[in-house]
C-alpha cells in the first residue's frame, strides 16, 4: 500500500510550483513567483 495523496513542491530559484496529486491524479496546482532567491531576499 503506497502513498494515495500527497503534495509535490518545485522550489527553482525564481518561481515555486506546488502540485496535489491524488490516487496519482494531479487535482490542482498552484504557482508564484516566491523562488529560492525571492525566499532570500525576504529574508534579509
Amino acid at each position: 500500500m503506497g502513498i494515495e495523496h500527497f503534495i509535490a513542491v518545485d522550489w527553482r530559484t525564481t518561481n515555486r510550483r506546488v502540485y496535489r496529486i491524488e490516487d496519482g491524479t494531479m487535482v490542482a496546482t498552484h504557482r508564484d513567483t516566491l523562488g529560492v532567491t525571492t525566499a532570500l531576499l525576504i529574508e534579509q
